[in-house]
């Protein structure tokens, strides 16, 4: 099964609108997609992240609820499908059948309707939290997940789905385990939650940082940028069957992380040390190995960069 180039080729992105799925969408018109499907319920993308471009087809839909026909109906004529859309882990919490509809039920009514659409390859987004582990050394596809939490496991679900397909002929498929990621559009109760966004908004109203217990927990960090293009190499390169890790292969601790944020923001704060959460002790950082070797992908955008780029982004919004 060939990979599928992105230039002059049709795609979907589920999830379209969201912080990451709008990247990829913008990524694949800037290398010379012909055509771009975007399917999103919003209710937690936003459409204005969506470039002014003619060759964007936007359907309101919600995956899980959708009938497969009108998916199959949708996907003609796709070659390659960016399955980006999916309850998350917080904003699910309170609606655990909504998070299983979307994210197991909604993956298998794409991948049937894929398979009678006849798509060439599907590039689906899982998350490190199918690995289930919130400490140790970086962690690597190969060794056994045991996630303890419902998203994590829809997310290994998803995976297990995608394969099966592409084990039985389907069409080209591959899983990417995406680590934390920040960057300019991400917004405060949407998709992921982000210390980076939430302590960036206090900083403006000239409010100290926020950092819970000693602030030594440390996470993977990289910028949109750097995922939506991992996203389009999965696409365009020979990796089926593969699951693979997304991330800078650095652990950032949150104390280290705060320190950035506030030499990007050219502001000083003393950051208030709150009660210590669920991430207490905590690493959870990426083996980058595979996605080096088989993907030819390095997270490019410096810290520094990004987290000044992201400042300015918020800067900009209205209060």
């Amino acid at each position: 099964m060939p990979a599928v180039h992105i230039p002059n080729a049709s795609f979907a992105v589920t999830g379209g609108c969201g912080f990451i799925g709008a990247n990829v969408v913008q990524q694949l018109l800037d290398q010379g997609a012909s055509r771009v499907l975007v399917l999103d319920s919003l209710k937690a993308g936003r459409r204005e992240r969506l470039p002014q471009d003619a060759r964007i087809v936007f359907v309101e839909t919600t995956l899980g609820e959708a009938p497969v026909e009108k998916l199959t109906e949708l996907l003609h004529g796709v070659d390659g499908v960016f399955h980006l859309a999916a309850e998350k882990h917080r904003p699910s919490l309170d609606s655990p059948r909504e998070l299983v509809l979307t994210n197991v039920l909604g993956t298998r009514d794409v991948i049937e309707a894929g398979k009678k659409a006849g798509i060439r390859k599907l590039v689906f987004s899982s998350s490190l939290y199918a690995y289930g582990r919130m400490s140790g050394p970086p962690m690597v596809e190969t060794e056994p997940c045991h996630p303890h939490t419902l998203y994590g496991t829809t997310k290994l679900a998803g995976e297990n789905l995608v394969e099966a397909a592409y084990r039985a002929g389907t069409f080209a498929a591959v899983s990417l385990r995406y680590f934390f990621v920040y960057g300019p559009r991400q917004y405060v109760g949407t998709g992921y939650k982000s210390v980076v966004v939430a302590n960036f908004e206090r900083m403006r109203r000239n409010e100290p940082p926020l950092v819970h217990g000693d602030g030594e927990q440390a996470l993977d960090y990289s910028h949109v940028d750097d995922i939506a293009h991992a996203t389009l190499l999965a696409m365009s390169r020979e990796v089926n069957g593969k699951v693979l890790n997304v991330g800078s292969g650095r652990a950032l601790s949150v104390n280290e992380l705060t320190e950035a944020m506030m030499t990007a923001a050219g502001v000083r704060f003393e950051p208030v040390f709150d009660e210590a959460d669920g991430t207490a002790g905590s690493c959870r950082v990426a083996n980058t190995g595979h996605a080096e070797s088989l993907l030819g992908f390095r997270s490019h955008v410096p810290l520094e960069d990004g987290l000044r780029s992201t400042w300015e982004w918020i800067r900009s919004q209205p209060l």
